[in-house]
């Protein structure tokens, strides 16, 4: 991967967090959210380029964000349950929040670096009975109950990739996936792709 733009920045954190990933493999820079600025930064050595605007990304940003060489986050103070799902499905790499410390931050940085979806563990996306819920039934969905092309399936779902992508990645059907992706939804006790995403990366957390 080339660069990552984090959305969501003010000129106050943006300012904090330069400070904080000094101390990383990471380098960094910030730009106005305009199309002329972003393209500036970019063609920079920097391999993260912030935001300034708490507001939406325009159309024609988020165009040009859809290159193989741009990973696109958001970081916020909090998400709704929808702002994760439409985020996730419009295919943005990395959930933050302003509340991360430097350790977390390098690894969310380094997990979107590496195609892999991100998303801050204190996002309250679960509701307070899905979460025990969850936490029950990882160790034995995760472990029992998927079949090893089950499995496969819900690893590269994890990375962002979608059943056309899936399909050519396992060469076999996407209607084979779409199969695969309906059984794993239900043996997980979930309801779309951004839960499934979720439970997995918890037990890879405490397996």
């Amino acid at each position: 991967m080339g660069h990552i733009v984090l959305a969501g920045c003010n000129h106050i954190y943006s300012e904090g967090l330069k400070i904080i990933l000094a101390t990383t493999e990471h380098t960094l820079d910030s730009c106005e959210l305009n199309l002329e600025d972003i393209q500036s930064k970019l063609s920079g050595a920097q391999d993260v380029v912030l935001l300034n605007s708490d507001k939406g990304i325009s159309e024609d940003i988020k165009t040009y964000l859809q290159t193989e060489e741009i990973v696109v986050g958001y970081i916020a103070s909090k998400y709704t349950k929808s702002e994760v799902d439409t985020s996730i499905e419009e295919g943005v790499k990395g959930l933050l929040t302003f509340n991360m410390d430097t350790l977390g931050l390098n690894f969310a940085l380094n997990s979107m670096m590496q195609n892999r979806i991100f998303v801050d563990p204190h996002i309250d996306y679960f509701t307070a009975n899905r979460q025990e819920e969850a936490a029950d039934n990882i160790s034995y969905a995760m472990q029992l109950r998927l079949t090893s092309r089950e499995y496969e399936v819900l690893k590269l779902m994890a990375k962002g990739q979608k059943n056309n992508e899936i399909s050519k990645e396992l060469n076999i059907k996407e209607n084979t996936v779409k199969n695969h992706v309906s059984s794993v939804l239900k043996k997980l006790n979930v309801h779309n792709r951004v839960e499934a995403v979720l439970t997995f990366q918890n037990h890879q957390k405490i397996s």
